[in-house]
């Protein structure tokens, strides 16, 4: 991790628009006594004035305007400094005179302890140092570049400049995974058995060559609704404001959407009667390797016995039992997940392809 531009300090005061929070806050109504507040700052481009200056201090939308500078320059500094895997690195600018050679750390001396002094004190020299924080001392490795010295190189240097000698890089894995980007590898993919449970026999017909990321948002995003009790004339209107909403309104049917949700229903009935909907369900899941796993599935029935897990995939190839294979190890996460978090079953874990009218179940071969 780098961080860079430590010179700048933050800036901010009374003057420009703010938004000016209730006393008390009612999330009920949550704008109520709410406002924003506009100070246009009356002097151009020169940057302060003294008897202005001297009159802010006493404001309380100045010292606060300040304040919240101070915690974001803070929050700021904190996830740049808890971000780092195996070093960090602080791009400090040196600012020599005939007096002094000093540091321009204006960022970084904001953090001060109770009295105002700052925590950190930086050393000057090069090689092995000490950066001091408050009594603690951390070992750091100090380089100094200037643009006459192989500025050109700079990016060429070895990491082991950046680390500790006796420091070894290591490989983690991602802290956080979606689900959706695991893919199966060779050998697993011999023990996904793949069967196709439903052929509708009809296909949403896509026009011209519309980018297929905004037509499967179109199609998730109205299937993620629940329409009973809708009349077809709001049915339609919701179709045609998502397919215009997502730039696919002449690729697209929207009556074809509506039937297509309406085959998926009619098989949920039959196959899963009365089991309740859960659309758009979250999940969160901590692997063995200590990564979190969150995604959300696309539906959910829950029945007496367990639970089907239901994944939309807007492919349109006519190969569909070979390519859904791929989507085994999004599935299988979301059933441990289910199955974890609930204590039942998870009974069966499809796949729905709503463009060629078809529905996978995958298992375990």
């Amino acid at each position: 991790m780098i961080l860079t531009r430590l010179d700048s300090a933050s800036k901010a005061g009374a003057f420009g628009a703010d938004v000016v929070a209730a006393p008390v806050f009612d999330p009920a109504n949550p704008l109520n006594e709410r406002s924003i507040r506009l100070w246009p700052w009356p002097f151009g481009s020169q940057r302060s004035f003294p008897e202005l200056d001297n009159k802010l201090t006493e404001r309380e939308e100045e010292t606060t305007a300040r304040e919240q500078a101070k915690k974001e320059s803070h929050r700021l500094l904190y996830v740049g400094m808890t971000r780092a895997r195996d070093g960090m690195v602080f791009a400090i600018r040196k600012h020599v005179t005939q007096k002094a050679t000093t540091l321009k750390t204006a960022w970084l001396d904001e953090l001060t302890d109770s009295t105002g002094k700052s925590l950190l004190t930086w050393p000057l020299e090069t090689g092995e140092q000490a950066l001091k924080i408050g009594r603690i001392s951390i070992p750091v490795m100090v380089n100094e570049y200037s643009p006459g010295d192989n500025s050109g190189e700079i990016g060429l240097i070895d990491e082991d400049n950046y680390l500790r000698q006796g420091i070894h890089v290591k490989e983690y894995p991602p802290a956080r995974v979606s689900p959706s980007s695991l893919t199966a590898n060779d050998d697993e993919m011999t023990g996904i058995k793949v069967q196709m449970i439903a052929d509708f026999g009809c296909r949403i017909e896509i026009k011209g060559k519309p980018e297929m990321d905004s037509v499967g948002n179109a199609i998730h995003a109205f299937l993620a609704i629940d329409h009973s009790g809708f009349t077809i004339q709001q049915k339609l209107e919701i179709a045609r404001r998502l397919l215009d909403r997502w730039g696919v309104d002449k690729a697209i049917d929207p009556d074809d959407l509506i039937a297509s949700e309406e085959r998926l229903q009619a098989f949920i009935n039959k196959s899963y009667s009365g089991a309740k909907i859960n659309r758009e369900w979250p999940v969160s899941l901590r692997n063995n390797a200590l990564q979190q796993m969150q995604g959300w599935i696309d539906m959910l029935l829950e029945l007496p016995e367990g639970y089907v897990v239901i994944d939309h995939k807007s492919y349109p190839g006519t190969d569909g039992e070979k390519h859904v294979k791929q989507y085994a190890p999004q599935l299988a996460v979301y059933k441990e997940a289910i199955e974890k978090a609930t204590g039942k079953s998870v009974i069966a874990t499809l796949i729905h392809l709503p463009v060629t009218g078809k529905i996978f179940e995958i298992s375990e071969a």
